[in-house]
Order: structure tokens, then C-alpha cells, then sequence
């Protein structure tokens, strides 16, 4: 059974910059024909299910830009691109899944981790919590202070 590193690639995938070299050439936007070119691409590294995961972060990525440029359509007709590749993880699907109840474990322990109470003043005439100090041993005390000086 295939097996693929699911971290984040620390370097963009070169379907990335086709796809944004397509993007800006002709009118603006990613026409079918441009989506046919990233398809094939896709399809040129499709044994590799490594590489096809790191080119369809690549490419969501690309949509993410390609939404804030404001061109949805070109980001829509990209989306249904990456999710026709589903079929092709069907045989990681199970690694996945095990990878999401991991880091959802871990957040959860994460987040559990910190179970002190939030610290509040006592209430007018509540017991002092143990381990305070009362406010009044903070104040200077005037029999260990120094005498004015006095003028010549």
C-alpha cells in the first residue's frame, strides 16, 4: 500500500508557475484550454502520488492568489481541477484520516494543557487565598525609616 509524506513542501511545485505563466498570458484568467495543460502535467507525474500531492497544494495555493486577484471563475474552474483528482488518493485515503486524528489529538492535548483557574481578587471578606500577601505588609514601616535631615 502507497504511503506519502503529508507535511508541507518547503518549495513551491513547478506546476505552480506554469500554472501562473499560463495565467497571465493571452487574456486574463485560466481558460480550458490552459486547465487541459495543467491536467496533462498533473497526468505526466501521476505515479508519483508524492509529487501529484504536492502539486495539488501548489495549485490550491494558485487558486487562493488567483481568488484575491478577484478572478473567481478562474479560481472555481481550478478548484474542480484539484477534485477531480480525488480517485487517485483512494489508496492513501485510510493515511489521511489517520493523520487527522493525530493532529486533532494533539490539539486537544494542546489545548488541555493549561487547567489552572484564571486568577481573581477574592471577594470582600472571603479567606485570603493560601500563599498571598496581605497589602498592608507592602507598606514602608515608619520606625525603620530615616529621620529628615536636618538643615545647617
Amino acid at each position: 500500500m502507497a504511503e506519502i509524506d503529508l507535511s508541507l513542501p518547503t518549495e513551491p511545485h513547478a506546476i505552480s508557475k506554469q500554472a501562473y505563466v499560463l495565467y497571465g498570458t493571452g487574456n486574463p484568467g485560466l481558460s480550458e484550454a490552459d486547465l487541459e495543460v495543467l491536467q496533462k502535467a498533473l497526468n505526466e507525474i501521476y505515479p508519483d502520488l508524492q509529487q501529484v500531492f504536492h502539486a495539488l497544494l501548489a495549485l490550491t495555493a494558485f487558486g487562493l492568489y488567483v481568488k484575491q486577484a478577484g478572478d473567481e471563475a478562474s479560481m472555481e474552474r481550478l478548484m474542480v481541477l484539484v477534485r477531480a483528482q480525488a480517485p487517485h488518493f483512494e489508496p492513501i485515503k485510510h493515511q489521511v484520516a489517520d493523520q487527522n486524528a493525530i493532529l486533532r489529538e494533539q490539539f486537544a492535548r494542546l489545548t488541555a494543557l493549561d487547567t489552572t483557574p484564571d486568577k481573581t481578587a477574592p471577594r470582600f471578606g472571603a479567606a485570603a487565598p493560601e500563599g498571598s500577601i496581605k497589602a498592608a505588609a507592602l507598606m514602608p514601616n515608619p520606625a525603620l525609616q530615616r529621620p529628615p535631615a536636618r538643615k545647617k
